[in-house]
């Protein structure tokens, strides 16, 4: 069998008890992105559910525990031959002290108004412009 032209990705709009979200800096010497601001997660093992994936993803970039994780959106990418998959999910976390893996370089909690001066990726942007406003005043991402 030949490699697989896709994959799955999980990407988290995490915001903290102020309704804040968190944005991270790739860092320069990511291969593709370098030095542009990202949402934390990553791709979906084999076997794993997009929720362990989404927690994990987001304890090793960040070192916080997310709680309230439910699917806002999806986007796509193609990169280097594959097409990226991204399953976009709202989380929260209680905790604002972040711990930055080597993947990236510095991390922002930001407000709605924050947004034009980051350089977010462009597949993510969209969705953190709609979810933003409405995640911050409900700062409730539980399902029903």
């Amino acid at each position: 069998m030949g490699t697989a032209n896709w994959a799955l990705s999980v990407k988290a709009l995490v915001l903290n008890s102020e309704g804040q979200l968190l944005l991270l800096k790739r860092a320069g010497r990511s291969r593709a992105n370098a030095g542009r601001w990202d949402l934390p997660g990553g791709k979906v093992d084999g076997g794993e559910t997009w929720e362990a994936a989404l927690e994990r993803e987001v304890w090793e970039e960040t070192g916080l525990t997310i709680t309230g994780k439910n699917i806002l959106g999806t986007a796509f990418r193609h990169l280097e031959g594959r097409t990226i998959i991204y399953l976009i999910a709202g989380a929260t976390t209680s905790n604002r002290e972040v711990m930055v893996s080597p993947e990236h370089e510095a991390f922002a909690w930001i407000d709605n108004k924050d947004i034009r001066f980051y350089d977010i990726l462009p597949q993510f942007k969209p969705h953190i412009e709609a979810f933003l406003p409405v995640l911050s005043s409900e700062n409730d991402l539980s399902t029903s």
